[in-house]
């Protein structure tokens, strides 16, 4: 007995059986849930390792074709991209549909601590990131104001972003701005070889002057005083006057001797 002469015979089954159908499906939808963004763990891992100061060449040569070569040794992995800019490597790691990623980054992990060792010492440890959509903002404000631009960043920062943190639902708020504030230390090389400096004697000495560092606490009575050294830098001058090295006579010789301090952004 075909198909359309069984519903033909049995009209009152067959239309139950519809109505059924129906029914469940009418329920199934308005109980069918829905998201925004939906909770989705897509199968990529990212690779963030950061060299301060190096040209994109660079950072190509000494991290990220290096950190390749890793990745792609482990399993599941589809198809491996990734972005070299001054003073940053990402390396995006795209696995199979699948794959467990808490144990594919941490897999990476191992591999990369195996090699660290062997990445220059001023870059920084691999960031193993696992991409996730609810990491990425939804929402997106812009400001404009007659003021400087630092001047509008610390006022939205202050003032704006804290009281949106406090809605119910937000989970955090990010300023940022075309204008990032940095200090630039302009060595001169032609002064830096005449007092037989290096480089890295300027990096060592600023990164040990900027510093501070705890001292325990000193207990009197019912009193307790926290001890700490307090050495981070306040002003260009401060910076200007740190002491990179000796000369052969003895004398200090001072930032602002070898090179130009400057507030920039």
């Amino acid at each position: 007995m075909s198909l359309p002469e069984l519903a033909v015979k049995r009209r009152v089954t067959t239309a139950m059986v519809m109505a059924i159908i129906v029914v469940v499906g009418s329920i199934s939808f308005f109980k069918l849930g829905l998201d925004l963004l939906p909770d989705i763990d897509y199968p990529v891992v990212s690779v963030i390792t950061t060299y301060s100061g190096a040209s994109p060449e660079d950072v190509e040569t000494l991290l990220t074709r290096p950190v390749e070569e890793i990745v792609s040794q482990v399993n599941r992995v589809k198809k491996v991209t990734s972005i070299s800019q001054e003073g940053a490597s990402i390396v995006m790691v795209e696995f199979e549909w699948g794959t467990n990623l808490d144990f594919a980054a941490q897999d990476i992990r191992d591999r990369l601590g195996l090699f660290r060792q062997f990445l220059p010492e001023a870059a920084s440890d691999p960031l193993v990131v696992k991409f996730n959509v609810s990491q990425f903002p939804i929402l997106g404000y812009g400001f404009v104001g007659d003021m400087e631009t630092k001047d509008l960043t610390d006022f939205v920062k202050d003032n704006v972003a804290n009281r949106l943190e406090r809605i119910d639902g937000v989970a955090s708020c990010v300023v940022e701005s075309p204008e990032v504030r940095e200090i630039a230390v302009a060595v001169d090389k032609a002064a830096l070889e005449a007092r037989g400096l290096a480089l890295s004697d300027v990096v060592n000495a600023l990164r040990a002057a900027n510093l501070t560092l705890p001292g325990g606490y000193l207990v009197d009575g019912y009193r307790e005083f926290r001890v700490r050294t307090v050495g981070e830098f306040r002003s260009l001058d401060e910076i200007g006057a740190t002491i990179v090295g000796m000369s052969k006579s003895g004398a200090p010789i001072h930032l602002r001797d070898i090179a130009r301090v400057e507030d920039t952004y």
